[in-house]
């Protein structure tokens, strides 16, 4: 017989609402303001040269957003190992608030160029934890909500709003797991992948696709459907075909 469900006090989530908007608060006050200032510097330039200065104090802003979010983590929150723990567990807020670093990413206006710009991608991923290769594609709204679970392999695709998670929460008790995905995987838009996940080289899990905690592909099947199963009957060519990158 089970005991009753663990609870964490109420007011630790309001502190940690007001932590965490002062701390994006004053992520976006730096990420912002040094780059201005730098502008307002050099306000009677040409209008050629301001311009100049706008796009580099924009990546600037970038650089200092992907340098503050990476350092939180490394530093706040600092490593997140696969087990199990109990809500009121310290690791558990730890992994609350990498998370919302996560969500301060996704919603941040340099996501699209951290998304698509490997460079930008690689710096702000294998800073928070994330093996990824360089030639990995990475379609748009992808979200990789535990990206220090992750490990991606090379010429692999991850279509558009694909969502991939290290964690899952079952009443009072947190499980974060590796998420491995192979080389030459092609993952299909709006694909579900949970924590414990394994997929094979040369895999396609088709869009849509729901793989449940734990499952396990092996290299270069078909997976399809929620929850996610082995499709045969498919040629390679076409399945290849059908999930190009325009088309994740």
């Amino acid at each position: 017989m089970t005991g009753p469900m663990k609870k964490n006090p109420g007011y630790l989530f309001v502190l940690g609402d007001v932590a965490m908007f002062l701390f994006a608060a004053a992520t976006y006050f730096v990420t912002f303001g040094v780059p201005l200032l730098l502008i307002w510097r050099f306000r009677t330039a040409s209008p050629l040269a301001l311009l100049a200065l706008a796009i580099a104090g924009y990546v600037l802003a970038l650089l200092i957003f992907i340098g503050m979010l990476v350092g939180a983590k490394k530093v706040i929150a600092g490593p997140i190992p696969p087990g199990q723990y109990p809500v009121t567990d310290p690791l558990f807020y730890r992994w609350t608030f990498a998370v919302r670093l996560v969500c301060l990413y996704e919603s941040s206006p340099f996501r699209w160029l951290i998304n698509d710009f490997s460079f930008f991608r690689l710096l702000f991923f294998r800073g928070m934890g994330t093996r990824i290769s360089t030639d990995v594609w990475v379609a748009l709204r992808v979200s990789m909500m535990d990206p220090w679970t992750l490990a991606i392999g090379h010429n692999t695709i991850i279509g558009q709003e694909a969502l991939i998670t290290g964690h899952l929460v079952i009443q009072d008790q947190l499980y974060v797991e590796k998420v491995e995905i192979g080389s030459d995987v092609v993952v299909g838009a709006r694909a579900m992948i949970g924590p414990g996940v394994r997929i094979g080289d040369g895999a396609i899990i088709a869009p849509g696709a729901g793989l449940l905690p734990y499952s396990v592909v092996p290299p270069g099947q078909t997976w399809s459907g929620t929850p996610a199963q082995p499709v045969s009957g498919i040629g390679e060519n076409a399945a290849k075909g059908s999930a190009a990158p325009d088309d994740v």
